[in-house]
């Protein structure tokens, strides 16, 4: 997969997401790992979505963080090594985010993209578990990411809008 394709904030949680593996002396870095990462990003926007449907998201980080100290651990003198792999279940969801974004006719693989490829990847794991206690599928999230998106929309037609009254106000004042 190529990280020129993917924002930075996408970048962001897949490094986090080894980090998570890390502290938790994980072998692996599976999906989990990566919704732990997404959760945790600061003013981003699936805790945002999450917050917006009603969701406690401490609740949520505390089922995930529960959940991560489950699985196992690998300790000893070998566990020093290359440290945490990608599961396929990783890979599969960044295929699947790749054409999610190609599907929105985006340029880059963004958040929202791994969460909804999250959503459609992990039929069994603990995220899908968490997700399903949160009442979250694919259906609610894409209904509050449209709402957020619609806004977004707004506010950057009104800030165009104030910009071009703006740029008249420049030019009336010049001639």
């Amino acid at each position: 997969m190529n990280v020129e394709k993917m924002t930075l904030r996408v970048q962001q949680a897949l490094n986090d997401a080894n980090l998570t593996a890390v502290k938790y002396s994980h072998q692996q870095i599976d999906i989990i790992h990566l919704f732990s990462a997404l959760l945790e990003q600061e003013d981003g926007l699936v805790p945002n979505i999450f917050t917006k449907m009603g969701i406690n998201i401490k609740m949520m980080k505390l089922d995930v963080a529960s959940a991560l100290e489950k699985m196992p651990k690998v300790s000893g003198s070998g566990s020093e090594g290359a440290g945490p792999y990608i599961t396929r279940d990783i890979d599969r969801v960044l295929i699947a985010a790749d054409e999610i974004a190609k599907e929105f006719k985006d340029s880059y693989i963004s958040v929202e993209h791994l969460m909804l490829a999250i959503l459609d990847v992990d039929k069994k794991g603990s995220t899908k578990e968490i997700l399903n206690k949160y009442g979250v599928n694919k259906k609610s999230f894409m209904k509050v990411l449209q709402e957020v998106e619609e806004a977004k929309e707004l506010i950057h037609k009104i800030q165009k809008e104030h910009m071009m009254l703006l740029l008249n106000t420049v030019q009336i004042l010049w001639s």
